[in-house]
């Protein structure tokens, strides 16, 4: 795969063998961990589960094992192995299980650090001191922090996807499921589902999002499409925060007619 990020394209390939930290996210951690790696000789992700994508990074994970448990020992015995750790998202880990001595373990660290429900993940900008660097995955003018940490802005950390020339009024990705049953009514009779992992997109003149993760809603977002997303509660990541501060959120009925007006 090839870097879609200018800043990640730029930098010079590190000759330095780095450790991955992608624990607690889906497959959005595992995709943005590869992106990452892209920047190292040698690595290695850790994650949660097995990775679905067919990949030359080896993704570890704890195969039956206490996550917070594991995530310990793992980060322990890798820094004899490893010159340096990456940290996506979670300063502290997604169980608070990394200490400042444990990163210190490591001849240098980064942090990614993509914006959080404040609530829901105490000092997080205290930790960020922790690290060597602070990678901030926005770009300067469409930032999701009010006040972020000290670090280097990156631009976002995402995948290509394609348009192809499939004509459609409206693309709606995502678990239909999540649809409210009456929203149905309003969907143009050149309407396409997509509920999978997805490369290339239809050309519609609208697309419907059930979701605003960070990759979807930034993957999307930098195609300049016409796009909406009905946003999911979660526990760190706050998609009704990120949808309401572009203007690119969708919650009632209302809001779906008024996006879908003049879509046949």
């Amino acid at each position: 795969m090839l870097p879609t990020n200018i800043w990640i394209a730029e930098q010079k390939i590190s000759p330095k063998k780095v450790l991955v930290y992608a624990l607690g996210g889906g497959n959005g951690h595992i995709q943005r961990a590869n992106l990452i790696a892209q920047q190292f000789s040698d690595a290695t992700i850790m994650h949660q589960k097995e990775s679905p994508f067919s990949s030359s990074i080896p993704v570890i994970h704890p195969q039956g094992k206490d996550l917070v448990a594991w995530s310990v020992e793992t980060l322990m015995k890798s820094a004899d192995s490893h010159d340096c750790v990456v940290v996506d998202t979670f300063p502290k880990g997604v169980g608070h299980e990394i200490t400042q001595e444990i990163i210190q373990r490591y001849e240098s660290s980064f942090l990614v650090a993509r914006y959080v429900r404040e609530e829901m993940y105490h000092d997080y900008k205290a930790s960020c001191s922790w690290y060597t660097d602070v990678w901030i995955p926005y770009c300067l003018e469409k930032c999701e922090w009010d006040n972020p940490p000290n670090g280097v802005y990156t631009g976002v950390f995402t995948r290509p996807i394609e348009i192809n020339n499939d004509q459609v009024s409206l693309c709606v990705i995502g678990n239909l499921d999540l649809i409210p049953k009456r929203w149905f009514s309003l969907f143009p009779v050149h309407t396409t589902f997509i509920n999978h992992r997805f490369h290339t997109l239809p050309n519609a003149k609208r697309y419907l999002c059930v979701g605003a993760g960070y990759n979807l809603f930034w993957e999307l977002n930098s195609l300049d499409l016409n796009v909406a997303h009905m946003p999911v509660e979660k526990r760190y990541d706050d998609q009704f925060r990120r949808t309401m501060r572009f203007g690119l959120m969708v919650s009632t009925y209302q809001d779906l007619f008024d996006f879908l007006k003049d879509c046949s």
